[in-house]
């Protein structure tokens, strides 16, 4: 059950390009493209049924076409190289400020405790709070690092206590499902994927460093 630990200042968005997903491939595809990072996950959805890049809220300062008005959450970097995790209405109100935005979701810890109220929030993977499944997160350390988690199965209660566990005071949820992937690149190693192949995404969210491992 994998989790990295990532120093402030160590993330950058990986985009196919193509709004339409054409360009989408997969987490270690976009990890190996870029000769300075060493580790990847998926953050980003795609509505399969319309082809669009539903959850890019901001790139490079841009407004970008976004699923609004459902109460998501958003993960975003700001220039100061802080990754912040907000909503949908403060993303869009700051996107000038913003290197880029994205759909994620729900915030699971905030302030070192628990968001309940947060179950209600649109969730787009579409996986119910309850439902143990493959997940992504991200957390804010207590030291200000970040850390990169992947559950092979597990719930988002489970999860926000799991994040706690490692020292974070704040945490949002990413991909759940199938398309769950996180990937070492100096391991050679893929966490996540369903049985039919290795999800191929538009979006992916890498690393140029991390810390440590944690089993």
């Amino acid at each position: 059950m994998p989790a990295i630990r990532i120093p402030r200042s160590n993330f950058k968005v990986r985009f196919s390009g193509d709004a339409s997903g054409a360009g989408r491939r997969n987490v270690p595809t976009f990890v190996r493209g870029d000769a300075n990072a060493i580790a990847g996950s998926n953050f980003m959805f795609f509505d399969l049924s319309t082809g669009e890049l539903t959850g890019l809220f901001v790139l490079d300062g841009d407004r970008k076409h976004g699923v609004t008005g459902k109460n998501i959450d958003v993960i975003s970097l700001n220039g100061n190289g802080a990754v912040v995790f907000h909503d949908e209405n403060s993303a869009y109100s700051q996107s000038s400020s913003l290197i880029w935005s994205m759909a994620a979701g729900p915030i699971i810890v905030r302030g070192g405790n628990f968001t309940d109220a947060t179950w209600g929030k649109y969730s787009v993977d579409q996986l119910g709070p309850t439902v143990n499944r493959q997940r992504i997160c991200l957390g804010l350390h207590s030291s200000g690092d970040y850390i990169l988690a992947y559950r092979a199965s597990i719930n988002l209660t489970d999860l926000a206590g799991y994040m706690k566990s490692l020292g974070c005071t704040d945490a949002i949820a990413g991909d759940g499902g199938g398309s769950a992937q996180l990937y070492l690149e100096d391991r050679n190693t893929l966490f996540g994927s369903d049985a039919r192949s290795v999800h191929v995404i538009p979006v992916a969210l890498t690393s140029y460093s991390y810390i440590s491992s944690i089993a």
